[in-house]
């Protein structure tokens, strides 16, 4: 009896402690859920209060930008005002404006930095301000030289570009780049001379590229980019259009800025890029160096090439088979990046040049080579960037393709709409055609990772062979026979490929192109074709529909025997 009570107490006291400490356990597991929920409610209202304080500094940075854009508008029209009231003499407008640019750029050098968005408007109104002035003292009062003038401008530029990088701004930068380049058409007198205004071009424009490879600033990149293309093709439009007197030395300055233009957009960014990479791939840093490549540099490297071509085509006004070569060479130029690119292993920026290459050397094929040959070459270039897309897995390469099939697609149907009152089924042409419809239906497909895109390609080019022979059957005497003919014997070779090899889908085509044929036979065979052809095609068609439908019946049959 003593060990059994003893057996009972020792059972009962673990009980209890096993108690305990479930009960600890919960305590342990309400607490840290009470510190856990009073954290979230911590950080809800610092997420509420982050919010605010955002919404609150875009509203003041907007507010910064109209203060500053009414200010210098306000200038404006002093400027036009005095003027009109003849209350102060040329010379103490200009001074107002310069004295009005002094202080906004004095007051946004000496503002605290916790104010940066109004620093940053206060000092780019300050500059702005100065161009404004030299505007309105060399256009409307004219009572100052134009070499002190442009002197003047000048110095505000190089002021603009020292101040963003002594306080790291990159506003003062934007402004000093897009004033300095607007300086020649802001201080321009009727008189103007190509080859001074490209090499005025080029010091702006190489000192801004310098800038931008220090700062990566991408405002600014955009600044020379849009700057100088519009810089260029105002130059060309003024010198081409309105005068004759074009020599040949101004039109190889004019392409030397081009040149300029486009080293500084595209080939100064993408090499920078180039050498960051091959300076993380030294340090063995881990990661994919295409991460940081921002998409204005893409953007640089598709537009400026194609850009740069037309505006050479622009200044030398070039025969469709000059502009061609020009663009099948620049095309390489983009081939070299692309794989000058994939050894520095930048994927994203040597699919972007691949792109590019593809566009340059389809638009140099299209204004050199014309008709059936370029047809051909377009089908034959389609099916190579196919299986490059298909083994490289780039999707600019994909998207290239699909782009060139939907311009060949396009270009057969106009092709067979315009064809002529001679049916020819054995050329060039035929065979060129005949190539796309199979390429888009039976080959392509292949090389498709997805079936909805496999589907669009099979479907397309089912209804293009149609249309194809319908278009080229039409010619002949009795066409529309020819037609239902042709028709028919292409329903019942899909149906036979369904139930032998392809399965349902292309059984189901071909029962669908059957029906269509029938359809034919009532409403239109039967009203156009003589009596005999009438009689051959339904008594023929009939027959094969029994038989058809027997084989469809037998092989099912069988399956379920």
């Amino acid at each position: 009896m003593p060990d059994q009570s003893y057996d009972k107490l020792q059972n009962r006291i673990e009980r209890l402690e096993s108690r305990v400490k479930e009960l600890e356990n919960e305590l342990k597991q309400t607490g840290q859920g009470k510190i856990a929920s009073k954290k979230q409610k911590e950080q809800a209202v610092q997420g509420s209060k982050d919010s605010s304080w955002d919404a609150l500094q875009l509203g003041e940075k907007w507010l910064n930008n109209i203060g500053i854009a009414l200010l210098l508008i306000g200038i404006v029209f002093l400027f036009k005002y005095s003027i009109d009231q003849g209350w102060l003499i040329p010379e103490v407008r200009s001074a107002v404006g310069l004295i009005s640019g002094i202080l906004l750029l004095g007051f946004g050098l000496r503002m605290d930095e916790t104010l940066k968005p109004f620093r940053q408007m206060m000092m780019g109104g300050g500059i702005a301000a100065f161009y404004i002035t030299g505007f309105a003292t060399f256009q409307l009062f004219t009572f100052m030289p134009s070499t002190i003038v442009w002197l003047f401008m000048i110095a505000v530029t190089v002021l603009s570009f020292l101040l963003s990088l002594q306080q790291d701004e990159a506003i003062l930068a934007v402004i000093g780049t897009l004033g300095a380049l607007g300086t020649p058409f802001m201080l321009y007198s009727g008189d103007g001379e190509i080859v001074g205004l490209m090499i005025y071009f080029a010091m702006i424009v190489g000192p801004a590229s310098i800038l931008y490879i220090r700062k990566e600033w991408q405002s600014l990149l955009w600044s020379i980019a849009v700057g100088g293309l519009l810089v260029l093709a105002a130059a060309i439009i003024t010198n081409l259009v309105s005068t004759d007197d074009i020599t040949s030395f101004e039109r190889w300055t004019m392409l030397g800025g081009i040149i300029v233009w486009i080293l500084a957009s595209w080939l100064v960014p993408v090499f920078k890029e180039m050498r960051e990479s091959r300076i993380l791939e030294v340090n063995n840093v881990p990661g994919s160096s295409d991460e940081g490549i921002g998409s204005s540099i893409h953007i640089m490297a598709l537009g400026v090439p194609v850009i740069g071509v037309l505006l050479s085509a622009g200044v030398w006004e070039w025969t469709m088979n000059e502009a061609g070569i020009a663009s099948m060479v620049m095309a390489v130029l983009g081939g070299g990046f692309y794989s000058f690119s994939k050894t520095q292993k930048l994927p994203g920026l040597a699919s972007t040049h691949a792109f590019l290459g593809l566009v340059l050397l389809t638009a140099g094929l299209f204004l050199i080579l014309e008709g059936n040959v370029l047809f051909a070459v377009f089908i034959v270039e389609l099916i190579a960037l196919r299986y490059l897309a298909h083994h490289s897995g780039d999707k600019k390469i994909s998207i290239a393709s699909h782009l060139l099939f939907g311009i060949t697609v396009w270009w057969l149907i106009n092709r067979l709409q315009m064809s002529g009152e001679t049916a020819y089924l054995l050329n060039l042409s035929t065979l060129s055609e005949l190539t796309l419809i199979l390429a888009g239906g039976l080959w392509i497909p292949q090389y498709l990772h997805r079936n909805d895109s496999q589907n669009i390609y099979q479907v397309l080019s089912h209804l293009l062979l149609l249309y194809w022979l319908y278009q080229k059957l039409i010619l002949f005497e009795n066409g529309q026979a020819w037609i239902s003919l042709a028709w028919g014997l292409y329903a019942i070779l899909l149906i036979v490929l369904g139930l032998v090899r392809f399965g349902k889908e292309i059984r189901m085509a071909g029962l669908v192109t059957m029906l269509v044929v029938v359809i034919k036979l009532f409403l239109v065979d039967l009203a156009q074709l003589q009596a005999i052809w009438r009689i051959l095609l339904f008594m023929g068609f009939g027959s094969v529909l029994l038989l058809v439908g027997y084989l469809i019946q037998s092989k099912f049959l069988e399956r379920s025997s």
